[in-house]
């Protein structure tokens, strides 16, 4: 589902040489670091932070690959600097080639953040991580669910503000609060250029017939707002984004994607 970071269901195998890491990690591409130390840096353990989330990856998915239902896998090996930001990254390894797994991989290096080595209790540039994606295309279930991907450039956002549990207050349909129903909605959003989102189109709506859409709608429109920079340092004005939440019993389920897509 759209507002879950990550969905179940693939299993990661990442080689290279006689080194091998296998990983039951859940993603449509699967994100392992390998177990691979850099000699410069004993001790430390090379570790991902952040990997790309489910929708990233269908978004960014190679149309060549896609149209062939094909899968794949791709290793790259990256310096990781003190903040954790993953710079000159190469590839190494792109299974099967002509697809392009590898420039795509390479094109996500952005939104990966690794764990620097620390030394004398700070964090230090320099170590080197070696990263491995298994690809596995969407399936037509997956299309269906998430509506199809738009046509674009994949960047990374940063939001300002999104919704807080007294923004939630007093939204909860009263026909589906009655009977005690939980509910949940996917928009895709455009923002403007303060990074506010307009034009929200429903994406899912469940259950159907319970008005859960109108409510978030509302919310989307006043409560979620990007920072005005993406991070191909270009204004987030028309950049496409989704988001998500639930209505519970117990509280609501906030869900904002960290990447965008910058319709062509």
């Amino acid at each position: 589902m759209v507002w879950r970071a990550l969905t179940a269901g693939v299993f990661a195998t990442a080689l290279v040489g006689s080194a091998a890491i296998a990983a039951d990690t859940p993603g449509r591409a699967a994100s392992v670091a390998l177990d691979l130390p850099d000699p410069a840096f004993p001790g430390w353990k090379p570790t991902l932070a952040i990997v790309p989330d489910d929708e990233m990856v269908a978004q960014a998915y190679p149309q060549a690959a896609a149209t062939a239902h094909a899968g794949g896998r791709s290793i790259m090996d990256c310096r990781v600097d003190k903040l954790g930001i993953l710079e000159a990254c190469t590839l190494k390894v792109e299974d099967p080639p002509g697809y392009g797994f590898g420039a795509t991989m390479l094109k996500l290096a952005g939104v990966f953040r690794g764990v620097p080595p620390h030394v004398d209790g700070r964090p230090v540039s320099g170590a080197r991580i070696t990263i491995g994606m298994d690809w596995r295309p969407p399936s037509a279930d997956d299309t269906a669910s998430r509506g199809s991907a738009p046509e674009g450039d994949v960047v990374s956002v940063t939001w300002k503000r999104i919704p807080n549990y007294q923004d939630f207050t007093q939204t909860y349909p009263a026909n589906a609060y009655v009977k005690q129903l939980p509910g949940k909605v996917a928009l895709r959003c455009k923002a403007d250029a303060s990074g506010h989102l307009k034009d929200c189109t429903v994406l899912t709506e469940e259950p159907r017939g319970y008005d859960f859409a109108k409510p978030a709608l509302r919310i989307a429109k006043y409560y979620y707002q990007l920072s005005p920079t993406a991070s191909d340092g270009k204004s987030v004005e028309g950049l496409l984004v989704d988001v998500a939440m639930g209505w519970h019993f117990e509280g609501p389920e906030i869900y904002a994607s960290r990447t965008a897509v910058r319709p062509h």
